[in-house]
Protein backbone atom coordinates (compact mmCIF):
# COMPACT_ATOMS: atom_id res chain seq x y z
CA UNK A 1 0.00 0.00 0.00
CA UNK A 2 0.95 3.74 -0.86
CA UNK A 3 1.60 5.94 1.82
CA UNK A 4 -1.44 8.86 1.46
CA UNK A 5 -0.87 11.95 -0.69
CA UNK A 6 -2.57 15.69 -0.64
CA UNK A 7 -4.89 15.60 -3.69
CA UNK A 8 -3.77 19.11 -4.72
CA UNK A 9 0.22 17.27 -5.58
CA UNK A 10 -1.30 14.96 -7.85
CA UNK A 11 -2.87 14.96 -11.28
CA UNK A 12 -4.50 12.36 -13.43
CA UNK A 13 -0.70 10.88 -14.94
CA UNK A 14 0.42 10.58 -11.40
CA UNK A 15 -2.80 8.97 -9.97
CA UNK A 16 -3.04 6.72 -12.63
CA UNK A 17 0.78 5.54 -12.30
CA UNK A 18 -0.31 4.87 -8.83
CA UNK A 19 -2.98 2.90 -9.07
CA UNK A 20 -1.45 0.65 -11.65
CA UNK A 21 2.32 0.49 -9.95
CA UNK A 22 4.00 1.38 -13.06
CA UNK A 23 4.86 4.50 -15.47
CA UNK A 24 1.69 4.27 -17.93
CA UNK A 25 3.50 6.94 -20.42
CA UNK A 26 0.67 8.63 -22.88
CA UNK A 27 -2.89 7.55 -22.52
CA UNK A 28 -3.10 8.18 -26.21
CA UNK A 29 -1.21 6.71 -28.73
CA UNK A 30 0.56 10.24 -31.19
CA UNK A 31 -2.17 10.72 -33.98
CA UNK A 32 0.17 11.84 -37.26
CA UNK A 33 -1.39 13.80 -40.00
CA UNK A 34 -3.13 11.17 -42.49
CA UNK A 35 -3.76 11.93 -46.22
CA UNK A 36 -7.42 11.90 -47.10
CA UNK A 37 -7.65 10.76 -50.57
CA UNK A 38 -10.79 8.33 -51.41
CA UNK A 39 -13.01 7.72 -48.20
CA UNK A 40 -12.97 4.10 -47.35
CA UNK A 41 -16.81 3.64 -46.72
CA UNK A 42 -19.11 6.74 -47.43
CA UNK A 43 -22.21 7.63 -45.41
CA UNK A 44 -25.24 9.01 -47.55
CA UNK A 45 -28.72 10.24 -46.53
CA UNK A 46 -28.44 7.46 -43.75
CA UNK A 47 -31.56 7.59 -41.34
CA UNK A 48 -31.53 5.27 -38.66
CA UNK A 49 -34.91 5.25 -35.95
CA UNK A 50 -34.38 7.59 -33.26
CA UNK A 51 -32.20 10.46 -35.72
CA UNK A 52 -34.35 13.43 -36.57
CA UNK A 53 -33.10 13.68 -40.28
CA UNK A 54 -30.45 11.79 -42.43
CA UNK A 55 -27.07 12.18 -42.16
CA UNK A 56 -24.05 11.87 -44.22
CA UNK A 57 -20.28 11.54 -43.83
CA UNK A 58 -17.14 10.09 -45.54
CA UNK A 59 -14.53 7.70 -43.32
CA UNK A 60 -11.09 7.50 -44.84
CA UNK A 61 -8.60 4.45 -44.28
CA UNK A 62 -6.05 4.75 -41.84
CA UNK A 63 -8.29 7.11 -39.59
CA UNK A 64 -9.94 7.38 -36.66
CA UNK A 65 -13.38 8.96 -37.12
CA UNK A 66 -14.82 10.01 -33.85
CA UNK A 67 -18.87 10.53 -33.36
CA UNK A 68 -19.09 12.68 -30.37
CA UNK A 69 -22.70 13.37 -28.67
CA UNK A 70 -24.45 13.67 -24.95
CA UNK A 71 -26.72 9.89 -24.34
CA UNK A 72 -29.16 10.46 -26.63
CA UNK A 73 -27.56 12.10 -29.38
CA UNK A 74 -28.04 9.00 -31.91
CA UNK A 75 -24.50 8.02 -31.93
CA UNK A 76 -25.35 4.36 -30.82
CA UNK A 77 -28.36 4.07 -33.44
CA UNK A 78 -25.88 5.46 -36.29
CA UNK A 79 -23.25 2.84 -35.55
CA UNK A 80 -25.75 -0.05 -35.28
CA UNK A 81 -27.89 1.11 -38.41
CA UNK A 82 -23.95 0.89 -40.57
CA UNK A 83 -23.99 -2.79 -38.78
CA UNK A 84 -27.36 -3.88 -39.66
CA UNK A 85 -28.32 -4.36 -36.39
CA UNK A 86 -30.33 -0.79 -35.96
CA UNK A 87 -33.31 -0.20 -38.46
CA UNK A 88 -33.25 2.89 -40.85
CA UNK A 89 -35.85 4.30 -42.87
CA UNK A 90 -33.13 4.93 -45.52
CA UNK A 91 -29.85 5.65 -47.25
CA UNK A 92 -26.78 3.73 -48.30
CA UNK A 93 -23.33 2.61 -47.44
CA UNK A 94 -21.27 2.85 -50.27
CA UNK A 95 -18.22 0.76 -49.71
CA UNK A 96 -15.72 -1.26 -52.28
CA UNK A 97 -17.59 -0.12 -55.01
CA UNK A 98 -20.95 -1.18 -53.78
CA UNK A 99 -23.81 1.08 -52.57
CA UNK A 100 -25.99 -0.64 -50.36
CA UNK A 101 -27.88 -1.06 -46.78
CA UNK A 102 -26.93 -3.35 -44.13
CA UNK A 103 -30.62 -4.89 -42.60
CA UNK A 104 -29.07 -7.15 -40.80
CA UNK A 105 -25.52 -7.89 -39.07
CA UNK A 106 -24.89 -10.75 -41.89
CA UNK A 107 -24.97 -8.05 -44.57
CA UNK A 108 -21.96 -6.19 -42.60
CA UNK A 109 -20.61 -8.60 -41.53
CA UNK A 110 -19.62 -10.76 -45.13
CA UNK A 111 -18.19 -7.62 -46.13
CA UNK A 112 -15.72 -7.00 -43.65
CA UNK A 113 -17.57 -4.64 -41.28
CA UNK A 114 -17.05 -5.12 -37.94
CA UNK A 115 -19.45 -3.66 -35.02
CA UNK A 116 -18.78 -3.68 -31.55
CA UNK A 117 -20.77 -2.50 -29.35
CA UNK A 118 -21.39 -0.51 -26.19
CA UNK A 119 -22.80 -3.43 -24.08
CA UNK A 120 -20.17 -6.50 -24.25
CA UNK A 121 -22.29 -8.81 -21.82
CA UNK A 122 -25.76 -8.05 -23.95
CA UNK A 123 -24.46 -8.50 -27.52
CA UNK A 124 -20.60 -9.28 -27.56
CA UNK A 125 -19.73 -11.95 -25.99
CA UNK A 126 -21.09 -15.74 -25.02
CA UNK A 127 -20.29 -14.82 -21.28
CA UNK A 128 -20.75 -19.08 -20.76
CA UNK A 129 -18.41 -20.17 -23.61
CA UNK A 130 -15.05 -20.26 -23.90
CA UNK A 131 -12.80 -17.59 -24.64
CA UNK A 132 -11.32 -19.34 -28.01
CA UNK A 133 -15.25 -19.85 -29.41
CA UNK A 134 -15.66 -15.93 -28.36
CA UNK A 135 -12.75 -15.17 -30.97
CA UNK A 136 -13.21 -17.56 -33.47
CA UNK A 137 -17.58 -17.14 -33.77
CA UNK A 138 -17.35 -14.31 -36.67
CA UNK A 139 -15.42 -16.63 -38.63
CA UNK A 140 -17.22 -20.11 -38.55
CA UNK A 141 -16.78 -20.69 -42.19
CA UNK A 142 -12.96 -19.74 -42.62
CA UNK A 143 -12.54 -22.19 -40.13
CA UNK A 144 -14.47 -25.23 -41.02
CA UNK A 145 -14.26 -27.57 -43.96
CA UNK A 146 -17.89 -29.10 -45.10
CA UNK A 147 -19.40 -27.97 -42.55
CA UNK A 148 -16.98 -29.73 -39.82
CA UNK A 149 -14.92 -27.30 -37.44
CA UNK A 150 -11.28 -27.63 -37.84
CA UNK A 151 -9.66 -27.90 -34.17
CA UNK A 152 -6.26 -27.06 -35.04
CA UNK A 153 -7.19 -23.94 -37.64
CA UNK A 154 -9.46 -22.35 -35.03
CA UNK A 155 -7.23 -22.58 -32.07
CA UNK A 156 -4.19 -21.02 -34.74
CA UNK A 157 -6.33 -18.44 -35.53
CA UNK A 158 -7.69 -17.17 -32.13
CA UNK A 159 -3.90 -17.93 -30.22
CA UNK A 160 -2.57 -15.01 -32.91
CA UNK A 161 -6.36 -13.03 -32.22
CA UNK A 162 -5.59 -13.27 -28.15
CA UNK A 163 -1.78 -12.47 -28.36
CA UNK A 164 -2.62 -9.39 -30.68
CA UNK A 165 -4.79 -7.95 -27.53
CA UNK A 166 -2.78 -9.04 -24.95
CA UNK A 167 -5.05 -11.83 -24.14
CA UNK A 168 -3.33 -14.82 -22.25
CA UNK A 169 -3.51 -17.69 -24.93
CA UNK A 170 -3.69 -20.34 -22.10
CA UNK A 171 -7.07 -18.71 -20.80
CA UNK A 172 -8.78 -19.81 -24.23
CA UNK A 173 -10.24 -22.61 -22.62
CA UNK A 174 -11.87 -20.42 -19.86
CA UNK A 175 -15.23 -18.91 -19.64
CA UNK A 176 -15.51 -15.32 -21.12
CA UNK A 177 -17.56 -14.58 -18.12
CA UNK A 178 -14.88 -14.84 -15.66
CA UNK A 179 -12.62 -12.28 -17.09
CA UNK A 180 -11.89 -8.61 -16.01
CA UNK A 181 -14.32 -5.98 -18.13
CA UNK A 182 -10.87 -4.87 -19.30
CA UNK A 183 -10.59 -8.14 -21.11
CA UNK A 184 -13.47 -8.89 -21.85
CA UNK A 185 -13.72 -6.02 -24.03
CA UNK A 186 -10.16 -6.87 -25.50
CA UNK A 187 -12.14 -10.00 -26.42
CA UNK A 188 -15.27 -9.02 -27.64
CA UNK A 189 -12.73 -6.33 -30.02
CA UNK A 190 -10.42 -8.64 -31.02
CA UNK A 191 -13.08 -11.36 -32.18
CA UNK A 192 -13.52 -9.36 -35.57
CA UNK A 193 -9.83 -9.43 -36.48
CA UNK A 194 -11.03 -13.36 -37.64
CA UNK A 195 -12.70 -11.79 -40.50
CA UNK A 196 -9.53 -9.13 -41.36
CA UNK A 197 -12.21 -6.01 -41.44
CA UNK A 198 -11.60 -3.06 -43.76
CA UNK A 199 -14.27 -0.92 -41.22
CA UNK A 200 -14.60 -1.21 -37.56
CA UNK A 201 -17.31 0.39 -35.94
CA UNK A 202 -17.15 1.05 -31.83
CA UNK A 203 -19.64 2.07 -29.51
CA UNK A 204 -18.18 3.58 -26.25
CA UNK A 205 -14.49 1.30 -26.78
CA UNK A 206 -13.50 1.47 -22.71
CA UNK A 207 -16.85 1.73 -21.33
CA UNK A 208 -16.29 -0.43 -17.79
CA UNK A 209 -12.53 -0.80 -18.25
CA UNK A 210 -9.78 -0.28 -16.29
CA UNK A 211 -7.13 1.94 -16.86
CA UNK A 212 -4.00 0.28 -18.16
CA UNK A 213 -6.58 -2.16 -20.46
CA UNK A 214 -7.78 1.22 -21.69
CA UNK A 215 -4.39 2.81 -22.82
CA UNK A 216 -3.57 -1.04 -24.58
CA UNK A 217 -7.37 -0.64 -26.48
CA UNK A 218 -6.91 2.65 -27.64
CA UNK A 219 -3.49 1.25 -28.84
CA UNK A 220 -4.93 -1.78 -30.62
CA UNK A 221 -7.15 0.84 -32.40
CA UNK A 222 -4.67 3.12 -34.02
CA UNK A 223 -2.63 -0.25 -35.15
CA UNK A 224 -5.67 -1.26 -37.27
CA UNK A 225 -6.02 2.08 -38.63
CA UNK A 226 -2.10 2.18 -39.30
CA UNK A 227 -2.62 -0.94 -41.05
CA UNK A 228 -4.87 0.72 -43.30
CA UNK A 229 -8.35 -0.29 -41.24
CA UNK A 230 -11.11 2.71 -41.30
CA UNK A 231 -12.61 3.01 -37.42
CA UNK A 232 -15.67 4.52 -36.32
CA UNK A 233 -15.54 5.13 -32.58
CA UNK A 234 -18.78 6.79 -30.37
CA UNK A 235 -18.36 8.27 -27.00
CA UNK A 236 -19.23 10.04 -24.66
CA UNK A 237 -16.71 10.18 -23.04
CA UNK A 238 -15.31 13.36 -23.48
CA UNK A 239 -11.40 13.19 -23.31
CA UNK A 240 -11.63 9.51 -25.40
CA UNK A 241 -13.50 11.49 -27.70
CA UNK A 242 -10.93 14.46 -27.58
CA UNK A 243 -7.86 12.14 -27.63
CA UNK A 244 -8.64 9.49 -29.59
CA UNK A 245 -9.91 10.32 -32.74
CA UNK A 246 -8.02 12.49 -35.78
CA UNK A 247 -10.98 13.53 -36.94
CA UNK A 248 -14.84 14.16 -35.25
CA UNK A 249 -18.54 14.62 -36.07
CA UNK A 250 -20.87 16.09 -33.53
CA UNK A 251 -24.44 15.50 -32.87
CA UNK A 252 -27.14 16.81 -30.79
CA UNK A 253 -30.65 15.14 -30.18
CA UNK A 254 -30.80 13.34 -33.20
CA UNK A 255 -29.27 16.40 -35.53
CA UNK A 256 -25.73 16.02 -36.90
CA UNK A 257 -24.19 19.12 -35.85
CA UNK A 258 -20.93 19.88 -37.36
CA UNK A 259 -17.55 18.51 -37.87
CA UNK A 260 -13.70 19.35 -36.56
CA UNK A 261 -10.67 18.61 -37.83
CA UNK A 262 -7.70 17.27 -35.38
CA UNK A 263 -6.49 20.97 -35.24
CA UNK A 264 -9.72 22.32 -33.55
CA UNK A 265 -10.30 19.60 -31.70
CA UNK A 266 -10.41 20.55 -28.39
CA UNK A 267 -12.73 19.61 -25.47
CA UNK A 268 -14.14 22.86 -25.19
CA UNK A 269 -14.86 23.20 -28.90
CA UNK A 270 -16.48 19.39 -28.79
CA UNK A 271 -18.65 20.08 -25.45
CA UNK A 272 -19.94 23.57 -27.18
CA UNK A 273 -21.25 21.61 -30.27
CA UNK A 274 -22.44 18.33 -28.22
CA UNK A 275 -24.48 20.78 -25.36
CA UNK A 276 -25.32 24.03 -26.53
CA UNK A 277 -24.87 24.04 -30.28
CA UNK A 278 -27.66 26.57 -31.21
CA UNK A 279 -25.91 29.01 -28.02
CA UNK A 280 -29.35 28.15 -26.28
CA UNK A 281 -27.42 29.54 -22.79
CA UNK A 282 -26.49 32.44 -23.86
CA UNK A 283 -29.63 33.02 -25.54
CA UNK A 284 -31.06 32.26 -22.26
CA UNK A 285 -28.93 34.80 -20.66
CA UNK A 286 -28.84 37.34 -23.10
CA UNK A 287 -33.20 37.42 -22.75
CA UNK A 288 -32.76 37.65 -18.83
CA UNK A 289 -30.49 40.58 -19.22
CA UNK A 290 -32.86 42.83 -21.02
Amino acid sequence: SQAPRAASDMDVNSLVELMLGFELGDMYPERKPITRAEPALKVRDLWPDGILEPISFDVYPGEILGLAGQLGSGTSEILGSMAGSTKSRGGTLHYKGEAFLPTRPKDAIRRGIAYCSEDRKYDGLFLGRPIMENLSAPSLETISSKGFLSGARELETTTENAVKFTVDPKRLPQEAGVLSGGNQQKVALGKWLSISPGVILVNEPTRGVDVGARAEIYQILRDLADNGAAIVVASTDIQEITNLPDRIVSFYRGVQIGELQLDEMTSASILEQITDPFHEAGIAVSEKAS
